[in-house]
C-alpha cells in the first residue's frame, strides 16, 4: 500500500511539473506574439531549463535577443535552434547577428553557403550587396548582389532605391572614393539600408538587415581590394 502512494504521488508530482511547463511556453508564445519580448523571455527561460532542447523557445529566445541587439546570445540560441531544425530562415538570420556583431567574415561566410544551397534567398544578395558597397567596398560584388536581388524581386519597395545606385555603379567611369564627399551612390544605398531598417522590425524579424551603427570595421587594414575601389563608411 505504501508502495502505491509513493507511485501515485511521483504520478502526481510529474503531472504537476508538465502542467507547469505547458503554461510557461503557452505565456512565453502569447508574450512574444503581443511584442512583450522581456517577458517573453522569462518564460522562455523557464522552458528552457526544463527542455533544453525545445526548438520553439530556442528560436524565439534567439529572435528577441537580435531585436535588443544582445549579438551574442542571439547567435547561441539561433545556431541550437538551427541544429535542432535548419532552415534558411534561421540560417539567414545567424548570418544578420554575426554582421551586427561585427563579425563580419563570419556572417558573409554564412550569408554565402546559404546562397549555395538556395540561391533564389533575395535577402541574402540585398545584404551581401549592401556589405560590399559600404563595408568591403567591392563595387563589382555589389552590382551582382544586388542585380540578382532584382531579378528576384523586381517589384519590392527597395528596388527603385537599387536601380538608382546601380545607375551609377554600372557606369564605367565612376570610381568610389573615400576621400571624397558621399556621393549620390553612396545616398541610394543608405536609403536601401534605412528603409530595410524600418522593415526588420514586423513580427517575423525579416527581411533584417545590418545596422551601420553596430558596425566598427577598417576596411582598409582588413581588406585588400583591387584598383582601390572603397567608399565613404561613415
Amino acid at each position: 500500500m505504501k508502495i502505491l502512494f509513493l507511485i501515485l504521488l511521483y504520478l502526481a508530482k510529474l503531472l504537476r511539473a508538465e502542467t507547469v511547463q505547458t503554461d510557461n511556453f503557452k505565456k512565453a508564445e502569447k508574450a512574444f506574439n503581443e511584442g512583450k519580448f522581456s517577458l517573453a523571455e522569462i518564460y522562455y527561460k523557464k522552458v528552457l531549463e526544463k527542455e533544453p532542447d525545445n526548438f520553439k523557445a530556442n528560436y524565439n529566445l534567439g529572435k528577441i535577443y537580435f531585436y535588443n541587439s544582445k549579438y551574442d546570445d542571439a547567435i547561441k540560441f539561433l545556431s541550437t535552434a538551427y541544429d535542432l531544425k535548419p532552415s534558411k530562415e534561421i540560417k539567414f538570420l545567424i548570418g544578420c547577428s554575426y554582421i551586427a556583431n561585427n563579425q563580419i567574415e563570419k556572417g558573409i561566410s554564412i550569408y554565402s553557403n546559404l546562397l549555395k544551397e538556395a540561391p533564389d534567398y533575395a535577402d541574402a544578395h540585398l545584404n551581401l550587396g549592401i556589405i560590399n558597397l559600404k563595408y568591403l567596398l567591392n563595387k563589382e560584388r555589389t552590382i551582382y548582389h544586388w542585380t540578382e536581388f532584382l531579378k528576384l524581386r523586381p517589384n519590392d519597395k527597395q528596388a527603385p532605391a537599387i536601380r538608382k545606385a546601380l545607375e551609377y555603379l554600372q557606369d564605367p567611369n565612376f570610381v568610389l572614393n573615400p576621400s571624397e564627399k558621399k556621393t549620390d551612390v553612396i545616398k541610394a544605398g543608405e536609403e536601401i539600408q534605412q528603409d530595410t531598417e524600418q522593415t526588420s522590425t514586423n513580427q517575423q524579424f525579416l527581411p533584417i538587415i545590418i545596422k551601420g551603427k553596430d558596425i566598427k570595421l577598417d576596411s582598409e587594414e582588413k581588406y585588400k581590394l583591387k584598383n582601390k575601389k572603397s567608399i565613404t563608411t561613415e
